[in-house]
Parts: C-alpha cells; structure tokens; sequence
C-alpha cells in the first residue's frame, strides 16, 4: 500500500515538474518574443546607431515626425515657429494644425549647464 502511495507521490512530482518546465520555457519565449518586438519598434522610430563625421550638418525633422513625439509624449519642452509647447501638454487639446506635416523643421538644442536638453527648438 505504502509502495502505491509513493509511486503516485513521485508520479505527481515528476508531471507537476515537467508543467513548470514547459510554463517556464514559454515564458521566456515570450519574453524574449517582446523584447525583440520592443527593439525592431525603437529601430523603426530611431535608426541612427553612432555617427561619427567631422563635417557640421543641419539635423532636420519632419512636421509628421515632430507630430508622432507630441502624440507619443515628449521628453522636454519644445518651440515650434515661436509657438512653445510644454512637455506636459495635453494631446487631445492640443491644435496640431499649427505644424506643417510635409515641412522639414531645423533643430537647435538649448542646453543646461549639466548638458540634459531642457528646450528643442524647432525653426
């Protein structure tokens, strides 16, 4: 009797293991399954790796992609054609006609003494 209790004590071990091998094993692909989304996304929006140049260029933006960051939430506060808008600024009031969409902007950085963007600049 001892030897069928033992036998089905170790059975039951043994399946309940095996199942949280297999959750585990689907977790982590999962995970690794976000993770690889998450980077292919920030590549879309991001593509520059490193640059490495001496030669002084103009860094522009277009009025589509200045639109995506209001509505994605900025990181600092920005000025767009002497119009300022906070970085707290409400999308769903906010009057996006005022941007161009097809018009590449010029950008200036306005810097901190620490060297954190405070303001973005766009003319």
């Amino acid at each position: 009797m001892n030897e069928n209790i033992q036998d089905l004590i170790y059975n039951a071990t043994i399946i309940g293991l095996f199942i949280l091998a297999v959750t585990l094993v689907l977790f982590i692909n999962m995970t690794s399954i976000n993770m690889k989304d998450a980077f292919n996304e920030a590549n879309k929006i991001d593509k520059t790796v490193y640059e490495s140049s001496n030669e002084i260029h103009e860094v522009t933006m277009a009025g589509s992609d200045i639109i995506y960051k209001i509505y994605n939430g900025l990181e600092s506060d920005i000025e767009i054609g002497g119009i300022e808008i906070l970085k707290s600024t409400d999308v769903h009031t906010f009057d996006f006609s005022t941007i161009e969409p097809l018009r590449q902007y010029q950008i200036t950085n306005r810097m901190n003494d620490s060297g954190e963007i405070i303001r973005v600049i766009f003319h």
